[in-house]
């Protein structure tokens, strides 16, 4: 049934949004120039601070600060399959454990110029470009990274990023439920791609189940569906995008036995932007009624994350988001960011602000040749 669900979703789903920042993707070029029957030695090394100031009823504040290391070796066998084998850490700062100690793998297949297909450590978080509603920043440093499937297709007027991240895995007798997530981030491009007005229809989706059959946990199963669509309409003049997006966004609540005290919400989204080659400026609103997502980010939520009971029916934000950005060598990207939340009805005033470095480099180790 999972299968075929997730199937179904390709098929339906696949027909990358400005409303989060940017993502720079360097992993996801350097693995794009591997050349064939080569060994490379990739190294991705990530340190990071994110400073949560909170003072709602929804969400604490927390800081993250620490570094990600990403190890490993490439090969790619031919010019359509090519596989990873390494090693993900995730490191805190202050803390004398490592917070994740993973064997890392991928393998991705290339069925043509616009379609990929990738197993194992997928292209995960802000690679999605997923609306802050529907997927939180938060949720990378809380986990590992995304591990399951997922489809990838890109040509000049179509883009789409379908992926399966399995977050739990059981065995018969474990006392806990399986959890994955199925998104499926998608836009539809309505002008020339060379044009200076840019018409985009973007559509999100993300359904998070947590069941099974074999394990012996009583808990009633749960499923949550989130989606969004939208228009993105953007102008670029001198090197400058200036654009504006709205979104309707949906959450419904599928679970055969309901533990919520919502069973579906909305919200509307909006955004103005402004976009310079170093410097990216967003200016929204968000208002939201009966809204749940249990991955998106919890200031936009009408349920507490903090208190069982508490619950703000009727959620509106003002909005504010600036990062300054600088690409070196093409294989540095160094970000510094301040985004703020603010809520007129409860007189909440939330911000964070965060740098990362993110170095993402590959040397050739060895050309091999076989008879």
């Amino acid at each position: 049934m999972k299968i075929q669900l997730f199937i179904i979703l390709f098929i339906s789903l696949n027909i990358v949004l400005k409303a989060q920042f940017v993502s720079d993707s360097l992993e996801f070029k350097n693995d794009s120039l591997i050349s064939e029957k080569n060994v490379y030695l990739s190294l991705n090394f990530s340190p990071f601070l994110r400073n949560n100031e909170y003072f709602n009823e929804l969400y604490d504040g927390i800081t993250f600060i620490g570094v990600n290391l990403n190890p490993y070796l490439s090969y790619k066998f031919n010019k359509k399959l090519l596989f990873h084998i390494g090693w993900y850490g995730r490191l805190f700062n202050g803390r004398a454990d490592i917070y994740i100690n993973k064997l890392f793998y991928r393998c991705t297949y290339n069925f043509n110029n616009n379609l990929k297909f990738i197993m194992g450590y997928i292209y995960g978080y802000e690679f999605h470009h997923l609306i802050e509603p529907l997927y939180s920043t938060d949720y990378f440093y809380f986990n590992k990274p995304e591990t399951g499937l997922q489809f990838l297709y890109n040509n000049d007027h179509f883009k789409s990023d379908l992926w399966l991240n399995w977050e739990k895995f059981i065995l018969p007798g474990d006392n806990y439920k399986e959890e994955f997530i199925i998104g499926n981030s998608s836009k539809i491009r309505l002008t020339n791609k060379f044009s200076h007005i840019n018409v985009v229809i973007p559509l999100n989706f993300v359904a998070k189940h947590k069941g099974g059959q074999i394990e012996i946990n009583t808990s009633p199963l749960q499923t949550y569906f989130n989606w969004a669509i939208g228009t993105d309409v953007s102008l670029r003049l001198n090197k400058k995008t200036y654009g504006i997006n709205n979104y309707y966004v949906q959450f419904n609540d599928v679970s055969p036995y309901k533990i919520l005290r919502y069973t579906d919400g909305f919200g509307i989204y909006t955004n103005l932007y402004v976009l310079f080659p170093k410097i990216e400026i967003y200016s929204g609103f968000w208002h939201g009624e009966y809204y749940f997502s249990p991955i998106g980010e919890p200031l936009y939520m009408s349920l507490s994350k903090k208190y069982v009971f508490y619950e703000e029916p009727e959620k509106n934000l003002i909005l504010f988001k600036l990062r300054f950005k600088q690409l070196e060598f093409n294989n540095t990207f160094i970000a510094f960011q301040v985004e703020c939340y603010y809520d007129y009805k409860r007189n909440y005033f939330d911000y964070s602000y965060g740098v990362s470095i993110k170095l993402s480099e590959k040397y050739l180790l060895k050309k091999l040749t076989f008879e």
